[in-house]
């Protein structure tokens, strides 16, 4: 019997998602040293004065001394999140962990989000760590926000993490307040008006995008369902919006199917032409076919192998990595 009684027994991932199983598990025995005492999926629980912190942590793992931890959470969708070092859920975590360990004078913890492209700028693995300092800094820093947000629950905190997970989106007045893309002119204004924005300028407009970007998909999906019952939809501004549907964009359900078809319909020279080579997901492979690590200071890795037979025939482009904080 399945301890998991909504799972089927004979359940298998689908095939697209099979080979995360193994690139987690890779990571994981690359990660953690085989002498800690590891849990999986463990429940954590803290006591501050005025709350009380929780969280189920995905890989936590101990020594024998009760001094070092590693942490680990998974994050298998394909919504990036941000990085382990910037992120308030693994700040929570390392504050669990060192009220359940006060021993503690270390821990690492490891953010792994394997459908991650790293050539778009999201790194599949980041990590955060901190000494016995750093720790107390944490349980300080959180207790503090926390409280505060206790002292204020009726200030919305508008952001790109909240309004991405907020079920209240587009009827949400802070995002309608956030979309107003008004203002009155004055020929003062318009004399000061450059044709290069400042920095914060463009900071703002660039957070403001993102923070209501969640808001804009969900508008978009209901405006499609209200298209489908009429033939336009009428904005608050008079503008009248219908749609044209054509033909969208092809996303493969079957790899093995697809290659198989296309190797009988495209003479093999050309099929390289038509196939995206992601060095992630070949240094995968290489690792995977030759039984190596995919990457650290081993001899011989899937990174190393990757650098001497395949790197010469790639370019790599430059990588603009925006990183944002709260």
């Amino acid at each position: 019997m399945s301890i998991y009684p909504d799972i089927p027994l004979d359940y298998e991932l689908p095939k697209m998602s099979q080979w995360i199983v193994g690139w987690v598990l890779r990571q994981v025995a690359e990660d953690f040293p085989a002498s800690y005492a590891m849990e999986v999926e463990g429940y954590f629980e803290a006591e501050f004065d005025r709350f009380i912190l929780t969280g189920h942590m995905d890989i936590a793992a101990v020594n024998a001394e009760g001094t070092d931890f590693i942490g680990a959470d998974e994050k298998w969708g394909y919504k990036p999140v941000i990085a382990a070092d910037l992120n308030d859920q693994i700040l929570g975590y390392l504050g669990l962990a060192k009220r359940n360990y006060p021993k503690l004078a270390s821990a690492r913890f490891k953010l792994y989000q394997p459908r991650n492209s790293e050539e778009d700028g999201f790194e599949r693995v980041s990590s955060v760590e901190l000494d016995e300092a750093g720790l107390n800094a944490c349980l300080v820093s959180l207790e503090s926000r926390i409280n505060a947000a206790l002292d204020d629950p009726m200030t919305t905190n508008s952001g790109m993490l909240q309004c991405a997970w907020c079920p209240v989106g587009i009827q949400c007045p802070s995002i309608k307040k956030e979309k107003q893309m008004q203002a009155t002119i004055t020929p003062e204004i318009l004399a000061s008006i450059k044709a290069t924005a400042d920095d914060a300028t463009l900071g703002d407009i660039i957070i403001s995008a993102r923070t209501t970007k969640k808001a804009i998909e969900d508008a978009e999906k209901l405006l499609h369902e209200r298209l489908d019952t009429v033939p336009e939809v009428i904005a608050g501004n008079g503008t009248r919006i219908s749609r044209k549907i054509e033909g969208g964009q092809y996303s493969i359900i079957d790899p093995e199917g697809a290659f198989k078809a296309v190797n009988e319909l495209v003479p093999a020279a050309r099929i390289p032409h038509v196939v995206k080579y992601s060095s992630d997901r070949l240094i995968d492979e290489i690792a995977a076919a030759h039984n190596v690590p995919k990457g650290g200071k081993a001899a011989m890795t899937g990174k190393s192998m990757f650098d001497a037979s395949i790197r010469p025939f790639f370019e790599q482009g430059e990588r603009k990595k925006l990183i944002f904080s709260q």
